[in-house]
């Protein structure tokens, strides 16, 4: 799946959004469709590589697949190029939370999550190049068995970075679970590749004591000021930027709707963290931002590398099932 397939998908159902949302539900499913048509092909090439204990899988991110005896470090922290945390905040942050103390963390529902892959590449193929397209942020494993796919945003007002995008980005990757675990052969890897993942990452030696659930679920994950953005605008400059945000709930909450009218991977909920996303303050002299803690570690010769961690603690994570809940979270209306 190269960017623009997903992209010209993601495309396609935000139009119909726009000038026919009586056919949503129709558009979802001829996305779902599409997703699932271009994974069966891969399937019957036999060029899918849902596990692979040497070569990586559907859950592992595209670094950890390369290296074969040496993971990301000792302990499994991620690392990142200091031009690239200080650059993208999304990729920052994110490693960050899969930084989090045992790698996993509890909502308020006290339900935890245990982070078992990042920036998964859910279309790996054996042969050719292993498309960044379709690479979610995080893959996490709930408390009663189910896998978990987090999108993750941290601004609001890009194309690809709004909320309706990531909710259709999420509902893809969460189809991609979903068909890894509709065939028993396909089931039968994936969860070997899930076993592999919560072994590597948890150090568990029975790691999976019941079958993977289904359906999948699926989540948009957000700092409180993206979502908060959408309710009380602060970025400068109000008119059509802002009225595009309203009109991004409206189409955000018709897609909710659909979501649930609709056979496929199981909405969670949005996720709403409590720890800011000022990866701008950088302070080169300290290596210190005030919200995202690094550790910096001389790899190379001509690179430097950080450990993104929080300094906040604890990493506080709320759910909000729809938009009005969304709202009064926010705004304690």
């Amino acid at each position: 799946m190269s960017k623009s397939f997903l992209s010209e998908l993601i495309g396609i159902v935000r139009s119909k959004l726009k000038i026919m949302p009586s056919g949503l539900e129709t558009a979802i499913n001829d996305f779902r469709t599409a997703i699932t048509d271009t994974l069966d092909k891969l399937s019957n090439d036999d060029n899918l590589r849902i596990y692979d204990d040497n070569h990586g899988g559907v859950v592992r991110g595209l670094k950890r697949s390369r290296r074969v005896g040496r993971r990301e470090d000792d302990k499994g922290i991620l690392l990142c190029d200091i031009s690239k945390f200080k650059k993208c905040a999304e990729f920052s942050y994110f490693r960050a939370v899969f930084n989090l103390p045992r790698h996993s963390f509890k909502m308020t529902d006290n339900s935890e999550v245990r982070l078992i892959g990042y920036e998964s590449p859910l279309m790996r193929k054996k042969r050719g190049r292993s498309s960044r397209a379709t690479a979610c942020d995080l893959i996490g494993l709930t408390s009663d068995s189910r896998i978990l796919c987090i999108e993750g945003k941290v601004k609001p007002y890009n194309p690809a970075t709004n909320i309706v995008y990531g909710l259709l980005e999420s509902f893809a990757y969460g189809v991609c679970v979903e068909y890894f675990l509709s065939d028993e052969s396909r089931r039968a890897s994936f969860e070997q590749e899930v076993q592999f993942c919560l072994r590597d990452f948890h150090g568990q030696a029975e790691v999976l004591n019941s079958k993977v659930k289904l359906p999948a679920a699926f989540t948009l994950a957000a700092p409180r000021e993206y979502f908060a953005e959408y309710f009380n605008p602060t970025q400068t400059g109000t008119g059509k930027k802002h009225g595009n945000l309203i009109s991004q709930l409206i189409e955000a909450e018709q897609l909710l709707k659909a979501f649930h009218a609709i056979e496929g991977p199981k909405w969670a909920g949005f996720m709403i963290m409590d720890t800011p996303c000022t990866i701008k303050s950088f302070n080169k002299a300290r290596n210190n931002p005030r919200e995202i803690n690094v550790i910096i570690r001389k790899v190379a010769i001509t690179k430097t590398y950080v450990e993104p961690h929080f300094k906040s603690e604890p990493f506080k994570v709320d759910l909000a099932w729809d938009i009005n809940e969304l709202k009064d979270n926010l705004l304690g209306t």
